[in-house]
């Protein structure tokens, strides 16, 4: 998937850093604040950087704000239409990370860390932009779900 080694990645101006910025997974937060110390990828490949960060969330808690965020209104459909579909918004986390074969990261976080954890990176605050509200909605095709993005949840439960 080239679309990752474009797309996907902020990196440091001095080349040192990359972050992934992954959709529904602080990307905005990432892109605006790092506008100073970061820029679009586009001079080479990711796997070229060091230090390649990125943030993993909860697959479910990601599929609900892609939810809020698409002004959804039937959560059934939406987990039908999210199991039979591709879509940036939606594809799990660890193939969008995935170039060639190849898993770019090198250090792997929480999301749910990142206000504390990005300063061990980039020594400044992050603020939350964009925020998914938090809801509850009722339990659907949750094996489902859990099947088609086993690999982001196995992941995301072993930073745990």
């Amino acid at each position: 998937m080239i679309q990752s080694d474009i797309n996907f990645w902020v990196v440091t101006h001095s080349e040192k850093i990359a972050m992934s910025t992954l959709p529904r997974c602080a990307s905005t937060s990432l892109k605006h604040t790092c506008a100073f110390y970061f820029s679009p990828w586009t001079n080479g490949k990711i796997s070229d950087i060091l230090t390649r960060v990125t943030w993993l969330r909860n697959p479910l808690e990601r599929l609900k704000s892609v939810f809020f965020y698409r002004g959804e209104q039937n959560w059934k459909q939406f987990v039908d239409k999210i199991l039979t579909s591709s879509d940036e918004l939606w594809n799990p986390q660890v193939e969008m990370l995935t170039c060639d074969g190849v898993y770019l990261p090198t250090h792997v976080e929480r999301f749910e860390d990142l206000p504390i954890k990005f300063k061990s990176y980039i020594d400044v605050d992050l603020p939350h932009r964009n925020a998914s509200k938090k809801f509850e909605l009722e339990v659907y095709r949750e094996a489902d779900i859990e099947d088609k993005y086993a690999e982001d949840f196995k992941m995301w439960r072993s930073l745990q």
